[in-house]
């Protein structure tokens, strides 16, 4: 009875837990901002929590924090895998034998590490007392280790950036990796007898195959750095905190008249995430990426 549509139905139960923890989650915590839930006091209806947010600069500190750090992350990451990807592309056509493969394992490393053990290495190696500092002031190139530049826990957020950028980056080389597997090399010989070189050859041909996934990618990126909390837990500052590090503070004080307000941080991270999505499918609609290249 059910025949082609099987494997959907199997799927149901799953779908159906995770969708339910999924948005339960949300509504609940929409409800708990709204002052709805009976936390501290009597159930009131209230903006007010928004409103303080809102009009706290400190809110505007840790968000102005959080978006630049999304968005540097997002926008390195992506060329980053730009980068790699055209390396890859440069050993598959100049090799008899394609060993790009090889070359694109090195890049799986990061992903086999999670996001808090990735946000420590990057804390001993780029302290101003870690592998990097140390190495330097071994070989002579800096006097003493404290003239290393501070690159963690510091306020602009490099080492969260650079902690993101190790790890999503290899993320977006695996999801454009098979764009470049499906370039054939007679098309790669076509572009060569017209006179285009290799650098040509891969913004011309491969690089417009990959826009949409490596578009999609992106986006994926900037929502989770947006919201996600280990890494600059680790690598970020007391003042100013990311909004998710704010919000899990707020809610864990043990005080609970301040969960409210956590819950409206996190509708309100939820909200901007939403926010971008509207807005990159309205610019990729109206202002495709493959008219800005050419």
């Amino acid at each position: 009875m059910l025949g082609k549509n099987k494997p959907l139905f199997l799927l149901v139960p799953a779908l159906t837990s995770l969708g339910f923890l999924f948005f339960g989650g949300i509504i609940y915590g929409v409800i708990q901002s709204l002052g709805l839930a009976p936390l501290a006091g009597d159930p009131d209806f209230t903006f007010a929590y928004y409103l303080d947010l809102l009009g706290s600069f400190d809110f505007w500190r840790s968000f102005s924090l959080t978006l630049r750090i999304a968005f540097i992350s997002t926008v390195l990451s992506g060329l980053l895998a730009i980068f790699v990807l055209y390396c890859l592309f440069l050993i598959r056509i100049n090799s008899k034998r394609d060993r790009s493969v090889y070359f694109q394992r090195l890049f799986q490393i990061p992903m086999v590490f999670p996001y808090i053990v990735a946000a420590y290495m990057i804390f001993l190696i780029f302290i101003q007392s870690g592998w990097i500092a140390r190495i330097l002031f071994r070989t002579g190139l800096i006097t003493e280790m404290s003239s290393f530049p501070v690159m963690t826990n510091e306020s602009f957020g490099w080492g969260i950036i650079i902690a993101y950028v190790w790890k999503t980056s290899p993320f977006l080389v695996l999801l454009l990796y098979p764009v470049i597997l499906r370039i054939e090399y007679s098309w790669v010989e076509t572009a060569r007898v017209l006179g285009a070189n290799s650098f040509r050859t891969f913004r011309e041909i491969v690089f417009p195959i990959m826009i949409t996934p490596l578009e999609t990618g992106c986006f994926i990126i900037f929502a989770y750095t947006f919201g996600a909390y280990e890494v600059p837990f680790i690598l970020g500052v007391t003042y100013p905190k990311v909004l998710s590090v704010s919000s899990y503070e707020i809610y864990s004080r043990g005080d609970l008249s301040g969960q409210p307000t956590a819950m409206a941080v996190n509708i309100l991270i939820l909200l901007t995430i939403l926010m971008t999505g509207f807005l990159y499918s309205f610019i990729r609609k109206t202002h495709p990426l493959k008219r800005i290249v050419k």
